[in-house]
């Protein structure tokens, strides 16, 4: 057993000193595990501690940390796609077949330099995750999202270690830009709700994300197709790699806007007296209703019982959810039924 064990030791220094020379001393750069620890922690903390340490508690109010965190990965992103594009694609880097340059040579140990740091903001963006969490936003917690933060510092763990540059260094140049957009977005819905009417474009930034898949996947097939004298193992893994997230964004695109745009609502209501009867038995506190992200306020008395009627008979929060998952009555409708059934008024005066 010992004998085995001491084989695959060597076998193991044997692949890892094949690493580029350049980066084998930066730290997280020696051996893989550090990354995978943190990896496999970050999984632990927002599947199991996280979610566990948060059930009696009440959420976080984060607005400020994440306006912040947003608005900083952001610059961040931006540095890096001009630091990545000055080394590269802006200095006369070929799409068509660009080798790895392992030089000590000024550009090329400061391009491997870019991707390294690169490879580290993965670990800070661990923090996207967290504050769901903390903010107990589960829903937002999708398998694409913990998929995405896990896998993709893993790979470019791999880029990093053996072809910092070259033909790597699209992906890392792509993915900065979309992150420049994606945190923009993000640090602008933190700032509060009377900002949300700038947000109308987040269905685009899904089309980015998919473009960017694209685009490498047809760019690892030219590489290919080209007989660019290029280890064929990292253009299987970046194929690979931008097919598999292609999938799983395509997925998420597919289900968060083309079903729920072609879903019909359900014209079958309870009457609003019975709405209202069941909102008494299942009231919540109107201090849960601030959540600017589902595009909730604190709201007058008649709109706190069909949201708590909403959520508490038929499970679902936003309004578009109703149209497809259950036959509360939209704001509409109650209100057609007012004068009928006497609900009560819905501006604060009246309310009040």
């Amino acid at each position: 057993m010992s004998g085995i064990l001491q084989i695959l030791n060597n076998s193991f220094q044997t692949f890892l000193n094949q690493g580029d020379a350049r980066v084998k001393d930066w730290p997280m750069m020696q051996t893989p595990f550090p990354g995978v620890a943190m990896i496999a922690a970050y999984i632990y903390f927002v599947k199991v501690a996280g979610p566990q340490y948060m059930k009696k508690r009440k959420p976080y109010d984060l607005r400020l940390v994440m306006a912040v965190y947003n608005f900083l990965l952001v610059f961040l992103n931006l540095g890096l796609f001009l630091g990545l594009g000055w080394y590269s694609y802006f200095n006369g880097y070929s799409l068509k077949c660009q080798p790895v340059d392992y030089s000590n040579k000024h550009e090329a140990v400061r391009l491997a330099l870019f991707g390294y740091l690169f490879y580290l903001t993965k670990f800070i963006e661990f923090a996207d995750t967290i504050f769901f969490v903390l903010r107990k936003k589960d829903n937002q917690i999708s398998a694409l999202h913990v998929i995405h933060h896990s896998i993709v510092p893993f790979s470019l763990w791999f880029g990093i270690k053996f072809a910092p540059g070259g033909y790597n260094t699209l992906f890392p140049f792509l993915n900065s830009f979309v992150h420049v957009i994606m945190y923009g977005y993000y640090g602008v819905a933190a700032l509060g709700e009377k900002y949300k009417k700038y947000l109308i474009w987040k269905k685009y930034m899904t089309y980015i994300q998919l473009a960017q898949f694209v685009f490498v996947l047809i760019y690892a097939v030219s590489l290919y197709v080209n007989k660019c004298d290029i280890s064929k193992a990292f253009i299987a893994m970046n194929f690979i790699h931008a097919l598999l997230f292609f999938g799983l964004f395509l997925n998420f695109f597919v289900q968060n806007y083309i079903r729920k745009n072609n879903a019909k609502p359900n014209p079958t209501l309870v009457s609003s007296e019975k709405a209202r009867v069941c909102s008494k038995n299942h009231s919540i506190e109107t201090s849960d209703l601030e959540d600017s992200e589902n595009g909730f306020t604190k709201q007058t008395v008649s709109e706190i019982e069909l949201f708590n009627y909403r959520v508490k008979i038929h499970k679902c929060i936003k309004e578009e959810d109703c149209k497809l998952n259950c036959r509360s009555p939209m704001r509409s409708s109650v209100e057609e039924s007012k004068s009928q059934n006497g609900y009560p008024e819905t501006t604060k005066q009246k309310a009040q």
